[in-house]
C-alpha cells in the first residue's frame, strides 16, 4: 500500500521535479518506508512513489519498478491478491522474477498481455504505468473504486495523486471549490458525482476505469469492469451458501497474506465476525474492537463473544467525545475529496491503536452491506412511484428536498431502465455511488493517515461478481436482510447463533453528541458563526442559529431542512477541512537527501519510519500507558521526543542547536527544521544535517510565514509523543530531555513539563541575544498559572495532545509566545516538573559551577551565595557587562531575587534585585526589572524602588 503521483507532459517539456518532490512528500503518510522518483525528461513523464512495505520488505520491490532497460515503469498503490496464481501463469509463459511480492507481478503481467491484464486483476489498486515504446502513460483504479486516483489537467499536462489535496502544489493549480460539488456534499454528505470532485479542477477515476495519456492529453478513456446487476435464479439455497462460503474462504486467505503482522477490526456485528472467523480457520487471529465513551450503543460484549468463539486475542478501544475534537481541529484535512461521514474520524483513531500495537495489515468489514442488502434502504417495493423515489431521495439525502433532486431522480431512472427490481437499482447505486465516493474513501483515507494498511474482502472483484448475481430472495425477506450470509455464518458452526442472527446495529460516530456534548457544540458555534464562514456564504446562518441557539431539530413542513444536526456536522466539518486545504500554504518543501541522475532512480529511506523502528526497540512503546490520552498527529510514536527548530538565519548557530540536542542522552529524538526565510548558508547547512542525520533530522522550506505559523507547521509534521520548540540560537543542555520525558511519565496526567536550567554564557560558549525573551512571556502569563510554585524556564516539554487542545499556534509575530501561553492558561493545562534541576554556568575564563538544590530556605540561601560568587568572579575576570550573555545572568539574578522572595528570604532578595539593578545597563533591562520588582514583590522594598528610579531617571 503507498501512494503515487506523476506527471504527463508533451515531449521536450521537462516536468517540474521541485512540485512533484512537494506532492510526494505530502503522500510521506500513504508510504513512510522509502521514496523514490523516475524521470524521462526528453519523453515529458516523472512518476513518484511512496512506499508502505507489506509484501517482500526488501529493496527489490522499491518502486518505481523498471523493465526493459528503464522503458516501462510503474508506479503503483495497492494489493494484488490473486498474484501467486498469475504469477505461477506468467512462470508457466517463461517469465522471470526476482522478487516475492505482487509489484513484479503487476509489471509483467502488463509486459504480457498489455493493458487488457487489468482484468485479470483481483485486488484493490490504483496503477500509474509507463510504456515507452508506445509513448503512453496507463492510468487505472481498481474494480471497486478501494484506492482513489485523482488527476488535473493543467499547464500542457496531466498530473496525478492519490489524494487530490496534494495537487494544490503544482504551480499555478489553485484549489477551489466547485458549487454543483458543494451542494452535493451538503445534501448527501458526499460528492455522487462518477468522476468529479469538490474541486473545480479535479477529477477522479471512476471505479474499473483506466486512461490512457500521451503527450500530457488524454487520448482514451475506457472502462474494464462496472458493477452490473444480473441476478440469477437459486435452484439450492444451501449450496449457494457453501460456495459463498469456500469463495470468502478463499479471498480472506489471499488477503491475510504479508509479510507484516495483520489484525482484524471485529465490531460483533455480522459482517466482521464471519472475517474474522474465517480467519481464525487459517490461523490466530488478532482481534480490535471500538467503543463510544456515553454512547447508548455498546458492541464489545458481541465482539468478545465471537473472539472467544474463535479463540482469538482481543484488545478494546475506547472513543470519547474529546477524542473527536482534538481529530476534527488538526486532521480535518484527511477527508480530502470532501465527505462527511465521521465515522471517519473514530476509524483512524483505531487505526493509530493498530500501528501502535504492531499492525501494519488490518482486515475490515466493509462492503458487505452494499453487495447483500444489508441496510434498511432496501426494503423497497419491486417497482418506484414518483413518490416512492421522493422519499428514497429524502432518505439519502437527510432532507425534503434540494437543488440535487433532479441528479438523484436521473440515476434512479438509469438504473431501474438497467434492472426489473427496485431493490436492484438500490444496490446499483450504493455500488457505484455511495460506495466509493463515501463508504471506502472512509476506510482509505483514516487508514492511510495512520499508515496502516486497510483490506477489504467483501469488496474483492470475485465477491462482488458473485453477489451481482444474487436475487433478491436470496438476499432479503421481510424484515430480514443478508440471508446468505447469516446462512454462511450458522455453516459448521462457523459463528455463534447470536451473532448470526443479530440485527444491524453498525458502528458510526454517535451522532447524539452533536446534540448533546457541550464542547462539541461550543465548537460548532465558534466556527459556523463566524465572519465569511461557509454557513453564511451559502445562506444557512439562520438555520443553524435555530440548531444551535435555539435547540430546534429541524424545520416543519415545507421547510426543506427537515433534519438540522447531520447539516451542522457537514458545515462544522467542511469550515475546518477549508483550514487545512483550501486555505494551507502551497509553498512547503521537503529538503529531501533524494536525488536523481539521468534516469536512474534513486530512493531513501523514511526517517519518520527509522524513529519508529528505533522507538520500538527501545522498548518505549508501552501501549498500556498510551491507552486513552488524545493523540493530535497522524503518526504519533509514543516516547518519541520531536525538537521544532524554526530558523531565519545564522548557520553556525543551528548546526550548535542541532548538536545540542542530538547530545541528549535520551532516545529516540527527531529534529525539525524549518528554514522561514533564510539568507545565508543556511539552506546548505539544514541540507547537510539532513544528509548527516537521515535517520533522525527533517528539514523544511517555509518562506517567510513567521515564526508562530512555522512552529505550527512543525507540530502538523512532527511525529513525537513529546514537542519542544528550540529557537535555532539556543543550546540545549544534556540530559534535560530525560529529565522532562521522566517527569511526564510520572505525573501521567501532566500535559507540558519544565525543568528549572539556566544557562549563562561566556567568551567561549555565547549565548545569543533574544535569550531573555522566553523569561519575558513567562513574566507576563505564569504567575497565575503556576499558582507560586517552582519557576520554568525556556525550552519547555509538551504532549503532543495538550498541543492539539490548546489549539493552533498564533501566527502573529509579537507576543506570540505570550498568547500562546495565555491560551495553555485558559486551558487549565496540567504541568509537571522536573525535580532534578541542574544550574550550569559559564563563566569568561571556562570555568562553571553546577549547584543542584531543593525547594527549601536552605537550598535557596546556598543557590543565592552561588550566584552572588559567580558574579563577583565574572566581574574580578573583566566581563563586560553591555555583552548579551551577562544581560542574561541579570536576568537570573532577577528571577532567583523573586523565587528568594517568596521563600520568605527577603534580604537575599534585596541584595539580588540590587545586584541585576546595579549591572543591566541597557535601559529596557532596568526598566523591566525594575517593573517586575513592583509587581511580583508588592512594592515591598521601597528603598530598592528609590534607587531603581534614581539610577534610571525616571520622571
Amino acid at each position: 500500500m503507498c501512494g503515487i503521483a506523476g506527471w504527463s507532459f508533451p515531449k521536450g517539456a521537462a516536468p517540474p521535479m521541485a512540485a512533484l518532490k512537494r506532492i510526494a512528500h505530502s503522500l510521506a503518510h500513504r508510504g513512510p518506508d522509502g521514496a523514490g522518483f523516475y524521470e524521462r525528461a526528453n519523453e515529458g513523464i516523472a512518476l513518484a512513489h511512496r512506499r508502505l512495505s507489506i509484501i517482500d520488505l526488501s529493496d527489490a520491490s522499491r518502486q518505481p519498478m523498471l523493465a526493459l532497460d528503464g522503458k516501462v515503469a510503474l508506479s503503483y498503490n495497492g494489493e494484488l491478491y490473486n498474484f501467486r496464481d498469475l504469477r505461477a501463469e506468467l512462470e508457466a509463459r517463461g517469465a522471470t522474477f526476482t522478487t516475492t511480492g505482487d509489484t513484479e507481478v503487476v509489471l509483467k503481467a502488463y509486459l504480457e498481455w498489455g493493458i487488457d491484464c487489468l482484468n485479470r486483476f483481483a485486488g484493490m489498486f490504483a496503477i500509474a504505468l509507463w510504456d515507452e515504446r508506445s509513448h503512453t502513460l496507463h492510468l487505472a483504479r481498481d474494480a471497486m473504486g478501494i484506492k482513489p486516483l485523482y488527476w488535473i489537467e493543467k499547464s500542457g499536462g496531466i498530473a496525478f495523486a492519490s489524494e487530490a489535496r496534494s495537487l494544490r502544489f503544482i504551480p499555478g493549480a489553485a484549489l477551489t471549490l466547485r458549487e454543483h460539488g458543494v451542494a452535493q456534499y451538503l445534501e448527501f454528505g458526499y460528492v455522487i458525482d462518477e468522476d468529479r470532485t469538490i474541486f473545480e479542477s479535479v477529477r477522479k477515476l471512476a471505479p474499473g476505469t483506466r486512461l490512457s495519456i500521451r503527450e500530457g492529453k488524454i487520448i482514451e478513456r475506457a472502462r474494464f469492469f462496472e458493477a452490473g446487476v444480473r441476478p440469477l435464479e437459486i435452484a439450492d439455497f444451501d449450496e449457494k451458501a457453501r460456495e459463498l462460503s469456500g469463495l470468502l474462504s478463499r479471498v480472506v486467505d489471499e488477503h491475510l497474506i504479508a509479510d507484516v503482522p495483520v489484525a482484524i477490526l471485529l465490531s460483533g456485528g455480522l459482517d466482521s465476525s464471519v472475517i474474522a472467523a474465517l480467519a481464525g480457520k487459517r490461523a490466530k487471529v488478532q482481534a480490535l474492537t471500538m467503543a463510544f465513551d456515553g454512547a447508548s450503543l455498546d458492541e464489545r460484549p458481541f465482539a468478545a463473544k465471537v473472539a472467544n468463539h474463535i479463540s482469538a486475542s482481543f484488545k478494546e478501544i475506547s472513543i470519547a467525545p474529546s477524542d473527536l475534537i482534538v481529530e476534527l481541529k488538526q486532521h480535518a484535512a484527511m477527508f480530502d475529496d470532501l465527505f462527511a461521514d465521521l465515522g471517519t474520524i473514530t476509524s483512524r483513531l483505531l487505526y493509530r491503536k493498530c500501528r501502535e500495537f504492531g499492525y501494519k495489515v488490518v482486515l475490515v468489514g466493509e462492503g458487505a452491506d452494499e453487495l447483500f442488502g444489508g441496510y434498511d434502504i432496501f426494503q423497497v417495493p419491486e417497482t418506484l412511484s414518483s413518490w416512492a423515489k421522493f422519499r428514497l431521495y429524502q432518505r439519502y439525502a437527510g432532507r425534503r428536498h434540494g437543488s440535487c433532486r433532479a441528479l438523484f431522480a436521473g440515476l434512479f431512472g438509469e438504473y431501474l431502465s438497467q434492472t426489473s427490481d427496485a431493490f436492484d437499482a438500490v444496490r446499483l447505486f450504493e455500488s457505484r455511488r455511495q460506495l466509493p465516493n463515501q463508504y471506502v474513501m472512509k476506510v482509505d483515507k483514516a487508514s492511510m493517515a495512520e499508515s496502516v494498511e486497510a483490506r477489504a474482502p467483501y469488496l474483492d472483484r470475485r465477491i462482488a461478481e458473485f453477489a451481482y448475481g444474487l436475487p433478491r430472495a436470496a438476499l432479503m425477506q421481510g424484515d430480514q436482510n443478508k440471508l446468505i450470509l447469516r446462512k454462511v455464518a450458522a455453516l459448521d458452526d462457523l459463528l455463534p447463533s447470536t451473532i448470526s442472527t443479530r440485527v444491524k446495529y453498525g458502528a458510526p460516530l454517535d451522532a447524539n453528541w452533536m446534540d448533546s456534548d457541550a464542547s462539541i457544540r461550543a465548537l460548532a458555534r465558534a466556527r459556523l458563526f463566524a465572519d465569511g464562514s461557509m454557513t453564511e456564504r451559502y445562506g444557512l446562518r439562520g438555520a443553524m442559529s435555530e440548531y444551535l441557539i435555539d435547540r430546534k431539530s429541524g424545520q416543519r413542513w415545507p421547510g426543506a431542512l427537515s433534519i438540522y444536526r447531520g447539516l451542522a456536522w457537514r458545515l462544522l466539518l467542511m469550515e475546518l477541512w477549508s483550514d487545512s486545504v483550501l486555505r494551507a500554504p502551497t509553498t512547503t518543501e521537503l529538503l529531501d537527501p533524494i536525488e536523481l541522475t539521468g534516469d536512474k532512480l534513486v530512493a531513501s529511506k523514511s526517517a519518520s519510519d527509522v524513529a519508529r523502528i528505533a522507538t520500538v526497540n527501545t522498548g518505549e512503546n508501552n501501549s498500556a500507558g498510551a491507552s486513552n490520552n488524545a493523540r493530535a498527529d497522524a503518526e504519533i510514536i509514543p516516547g518519541l521526543v520531536s525538537t521544532i527548530i524554526p530558523v531565519f538565519n545564522r548557520a553556525e548557530m543551528l548546526k550548535r542547536a542541532v548538536e545540542s540536542v542530538l547530545a541528549q542522552t535520551y532516545r529516540p529524538i527527531e529534529i525539525i527544521i524549518i528554514d522561514d526565510g533564510s539568507t545565508d548558508d543556511t539552506p546548505r547547512a539544514i541540507a547537510e544535517l539532513t544528509l548527516a542525520h537521515p535517520d533522525i533530522v527533517r528539514g523544511f522550506t517555509q518562506r517567510n510565514s513567521g515564526p508562530g505559523r512555522a512552529r505550527q507547521f512543525g507540530i502538523e509534521h512532527s511525529r513525537g509523543e513529546f514537542v519542544q520548540f528550540l529557537d535555532s540560537d539556543d543550546r540545549y543542555l544534556p540530559e534535560k530531555t530525560a529529565l522532562q520525558v521522566a517527569a511526564l511519565r510520572e505525573h501521567a496526567t501532566a500535559e507540558i513539563a519544565y525543568g528549572r536550567v539556566f544557562a549563562v554564557g561566556g567568551a567561549g560558549e555565547r549565548l545569543p541575544d533574544t535569550a531573555h525573551r522566553t523569561h519575558e512571556r513567562h513574566d507576563a502569563v505564569f504567575p497565575a498559572l503556576l499558582a507560586g510554585r517552582i519557576w520554568p524556564t525556556n525550552v519547555p516539554m509538551y504532549r503532543h495532545s495538550a498541543l492539539a487542545r490548546i489549539g493552533a499556534w498564533p501566527s502573529t509575530r509579537q507576543m506570540e509566545d505570550v498568547r500562546f501561553d495565555a491560551q495553555a492558561g485558559a486551558a487549565r493545562v496540567k504541568l509537571a516538573y522536573v525535580d532534578q534541576f541542574v544550574a550550569e554556568l559559564w563563566m569568561h575564563e571556562g570555568e562553571h559551577l553546577g549547584v543542584a538544590w531543593r525547594r527549601d530556605p536552605k537550598a535557596h540561601a546556598e543557590r543565592v551565595d552561588a550566584l552572588l560568587e559567580v558574579l563577583a568572579r565574572a566581574r574580578a575576570a573583566g566581563v563586560s557587562v553591555r555583552e548579551p550573555e551577562f544581560q542574561h545572568f541579570c536576568r537570573t539574578l532577577f528571577l532567583e531575587a523573586r523565587w528568594a522572595a517568596r521563600a520568605g528570604l527577603g534580604d537575599e532578595a534585596r541584595a539580588l534585585l540590587s545586584a541585576a539593578a546595579s549591572h543591566a545597563t541597557q535601559r529596557r533591562w532596568q526598566y523591566a526589572t525594575f517593573r517586575a520588582a513592583g509587581r511580583l514583590l508588592g512594592w515591598r522594598f521601597a528603598g530598592l524602588t528609590v534607587a531603581f528610579t534614581e539610577r534610571m531617571r525616571l520622571p
